[in-house]
């Protein structure tokens, strides 16, 4: 009797591991696995450009050199800035002198040239005068022809307009520019020295500088190639500023949303890392799925997910992949 009830405990006991182990492998066939997609690593570069057209002097940097802030990149021919800035600083002084000469008045040279001038002119004046009243009385009297006495008036009216001529000379010039000629003179001057200030600032870029800390990642010319406006010359990477981008159809993006943490495994380094989720954005229609249904062709959007990492990581390079896992529906 001892014996058969050992023997059922020995049964249920083996039923309940069987049933336990059977529960356990049903429990994993059917967990879900998280779902495992692959990124790469991105950083923001910046592009180094001339904004003058020019020969290319020398690249003191090569690719893969770390740079700082200020440091120069390349530098190209002057000569012909230098020419540039040479003209409009010899415009500026023309234009300064033709100003102080508006501001500061006739030169008293001038205006005792034009005093004599009148004088002169003032004399001739008294001397047809006199003649032109004699002659009047001489005509009167009939001793004087027409002809004769036109002449003499004629004298008299020219010496009469050049004494008047002289008078306003020297006014004119005891007086000064007119404040119309000050004001030109003014602009003139401005205007030359605006012109200056942007051959200066046209100088100054015949040398590249690193904006920011970084590492030069590509150099497209060298020294000796002449370059084009807004043509790159270098290209500096910002290691400091990096994340991933994963795309996904958007049959999958239940699984991701913003603001949550992913973790993944860069495979340049075998770090795991984690990566919070910044923005979710709709990728262009090129970059779209298509496949095909019993109901006929359909179209799946595919969407960019940025990811950031939630901390600094060494060694991370952009074009590496990481391997992230989404978590289950």
């Amino acid at each position: 009797m001892r014996l058969k009830k050992k023997t059922r405990l020995s049964l249920l006991a083996a039923g309940l591991i069987i049933l336990c182990g059977s529960a356990a492998i049903f429990a994993l066939s059917h967990r879900e696995e998280p779902l495992l997609r692959t990124g790469s690593i991105e950083a923001r570069e910046i592009d180094i450009a001339s904004k003058i057209p020019g020969r290319l002097r020398r690249i003191p940097v090569r690719e893969g050199q770390r740079v700082h802030a200020g440091d120069m990149l390349f530098e190209l021919s002057d000569r012909e800035m230098k020419a540039k800035v040479a003209q409009a600083q010899g415009a500026v002084d023309a234009a300064r002198a033709q100003w102080d000469m508006a501001r500061n008045g006739t030169r008293p040279e001038q205006i005792e040239m034009a005093d004599r001038g009148y004088r002169a002119a003032q004399s001739q004046f008294e001397l047809a005068e006199n003649t032109f009243r004699r002659m009047t009385a001489l005509h009167a009297d009939s001793l004087l022809s027409e002809q004769e006495f036109d002449g003499v008036r004629q004298k008299y009216n020219a010496a009469r307009a050049a004494m008047d001529a002289a008078a306003a000379q020297l006014r004119m010039a005891e007086k000064g520019a007119r404040s119309e000629e000050k004001a030109m003179a003014r602009g003139q001057f401005d205007r030359a020295s605006q012109t200056l200030v942007e051959a200066e600032s046209y100088f100054e870029e015949t040398s590249g500088r690193a904006p920011i800390d970084g590492i030069v990642s590509k150099r497209y010319a060298d020294s000796g190639e002449l370059v084009s406006t807004g043509y790159p010359v270098l290209t500096i990477m910002d290691p400091k500023d990096m994340w991933a981008e994963l795309n996904l159809p958007e049959t999958e993006l239940r699984r991701v949303h913003v603001g949550d943490v992913l973790p993944g495994t860069v495979n340049g380094t075998g770090k795991r890392l984690s990566f919070r989720v910044e923005n979710i954005a709709a990728m262009a229609d090129f970059a779209n799925w298509r496949a095909q249904n019993d109901r006929g062709s359909y179209e799946v959007r595919s969407f960019c997910i940025t990811l950031r990492p939630t901390r600094q990581t060494k060694n991370m390079r952009p074009g590496m992949t990481v391997v992230f896992e989404l978590p289950s529906e």
